[in-house]
């Protein structure tokens, strides 16, 4: 049977919101209404239209379908009503911020979204606020209704014995690693010659040179180069910190002094601020490594590789030599950003660290090889297979949490549908008789 499911009761980024105006079809006519709330035969319209321009499958249900989440965030909005549950500008304005972020990385850049639209980004955001407030609403209330459910034990091994053999994931083979990495040396005369190259673009622009056009010339940092340095609308936790340092003490068009940071050297130039964003452009030059350093590191790495032959422990070798110090002090344990564990799934892992890792035993460590860190640099590395896992049908021994995730899941959905049916008894509802013929998972929307 199907079910509604938690936390997909808006399935679009902005449903609807990024068609253009010549592919909405202006249907006035009421679809429903729940409580006090009206949803309109274009509002499932705009939602169809769009599933067809990201080639999602639809057929003569569909329809049926989108209205009954329409009907859901209705039913949970007029819930939040009733609890008074409040909004602050900065709560939509976050995500209205992130939204265009999205839309306009997805089109090219935010002119060219306002070129889409025919309207301002301020006209735009006008547009979208009262649905985005619509969705942050509904999606509070849905938390609050299951936020305080949590499973036992017991449950997950019951939930686990329920499910049905096709429905029990495929576990991914996951690999745990440790590292030594060897940085070689930077000399200050190369350093200082890409400050010299720095300063004489930050004079160029000073004196009215475009700095788009010198970041598309001269900025290693592709990704912004090609939009000439612009990072988009970013928060301090979206940058490094001495670079969120220098772009939020900066004025309107104002260009700062030579930054560096683990990446390299930088200028920056403020575009505007809101809220607490910033947008702001850059250009990026990192010191290129010399041949003879490129020869001490290799010689480093070398030395160290002999200690490891020399059967001295991995992790001690980790703790005193290696040059990185995210994971030095943990016995070069490399720790997964997506996940906040140690394990990796093959697809997590850097293409050229994953062709060395992938021919290691377990507890056995590679040859040194040269590669890059995650700012770009050059480094040397020595990585040591820890453990792996093949690929394999979840179960409750060595997938507990993944068991339990989806444990917690499946009484959250079933906690919504319950609220669903009780609600639905107490609630306001029409549906145009057009619609009553549609297969609703709870029959309680026809009255």
């Amino acid at each position: 049977m199907r079910k509604i499911k938690l936390l997909s009761i808006i399935t679009c980024l902005l449903a609807g919101l990024n068609l253009s105006a010549q592919e909405r079809i202006p249907l006035d006519k009421i679809a429903a209404i729940v409580g006090t709330h009206i949803i309109k035969a274009s509002d499932i319209q705009n939602q169809f239209l769009q599933m067809q321009m990201e080639n999602l499958p639809v057929d003569d249900q569909s329809k049926c379908l989108i209205l009954e989440q329409i009907l859901l965030q209705k039913l949970l909005l007029d819930q939040a009503g009733l609890d008074s549950l409040k909004l602050s500008d900065g709560q939509v304005n976050s995500e209205l911020d992130k939204r265009i972020k999205a839309l306009s990385e997805q089109i090219g850049t935010e002119q060219k979204l306002e070129a889409f639209y025919g309207k301002t980004i301020t006209e735009i955001k006008s547009d979208w606020r009262s649905l985005v407030e619509d969705q942050i609403l509904a999606n509070q209330m849905q938390n609050k209704i299951v936020t305080d459910i949590q499973v036992s034990p017991n449950e997950v091994r019951l939930f686990y014995k329920t499910l049905p053999k096709d429905s029990i994931p495929e576990v991914n083979p996951e690999y745990e690693m440790a590292q030594i990495v060897v940085k070689p040396p930077i000399s200050i005369k190369q350093k200082l010659e890409v400050k010299q190259r720095m300063e004489e673009l930050r004079q160029r622009v000073l004196k009215g040179e475009s700095f788009s056009k010198l970041a598309v010339l001269y900025s290693e940092d592709l990704a912004s180069a090609k939009k000439g340095g612009e990072l988009g609308f970013v928060s301090r936790n979206d940058l490094v910190p001495d670079f969120a340092a220098v772009a939020f003490k900066l004025k309107e068009g104002e260009v700062s002094r030579i930054v560096e940071t683990e990446y390299g050297y930088h200028i920056i130039q403020f575009i505007e601020k809101k809220g607490e964003k910033v947008n702001v452009r850059h250009i990026l030059m990192s010191p290129k490594i010399s041949k003879d350093n490129i020869i001490k590191g290799k010689a480093k790495i070398d030395s160290i590789y002999t200690l490891l032959k020399d059967t001295v422990p991995f992790a001690k070798i980790a703790g005193q030599l290696s040059d990185d110090e995210s994971t030095k002090n943990n016995g070069g344990l490399y720790q997964n950003q997506y996940t906040g564990t140690s394990k990796f799934d093959p697809k997590q892992i850097d293409p050229s660290l994953f062709s060395v890792l992938k021919d290691l035993k377990t507890n056995e460590y590679s040859q040194p090889f040269l590669t890059q860190d995650e700012t770009g640099k050059q480094v040397y590395k020595i990585v040591k297979l820890l453990s792996k896992t093949d690929a394999h049908k979840a179960n409750i021994l060595d997938d507990y949490q993944l068991i339990k995730s989806m444990a917690l899941t499946d009484k959250k959905n079933k906690t919504l549908n319950d609220w669903v049916t009780t609600k639905l008894v107490k609630t306001y509802i029409t549906i145009d008789p057009s619609y009553r013929s549609c297969k609703f998972e709870h029959k309680g929307w026809i009255k």
